[in-house]
């Protein structure tokens, strides 16, 4: 999903989308645990790009929020198909 506000979203719509899927995910936490985060999201600095793909290709698996059709989300989930590994798309 897009990291900041997008037209013609509300202010808060993505926040609010994040939240949905990681209460979903933990009602499956009793059976495997999980971390909901953003690919672009990390505690070290860095470059953004060489974490986010550190983060699409490590990550068990990767939720894609495609329905704003944001370029970004659009590459990343191409960038994910392309290591071959799970993608739930959105």
């Amino acid at each position: 999903m897009p990291i900041s506000n997008t037209d013609p979203y509300p202010n808060g719509h993505w926040a609010d989308v994040k939240a949905i899927i990681t209460q979903a995910v933990q009602q499956i936490a009793d059976y495997e645990p999980f971390t909901v985060d953003l690919v672009s999201s990390s505690d070290s600095g860095g470059v953004i790009q060489k974490q986010i793909l550190h983060q699409l290709y490590s990550s068990d698996i990767v939720i894609c929020d495609v329905s704003s059709k944001n370029p970004n989300v659009m590459l990343e989930l191409g960038i994910r198909l392309a290591f071959d590994k799970p993608v739930v798309l959105i």
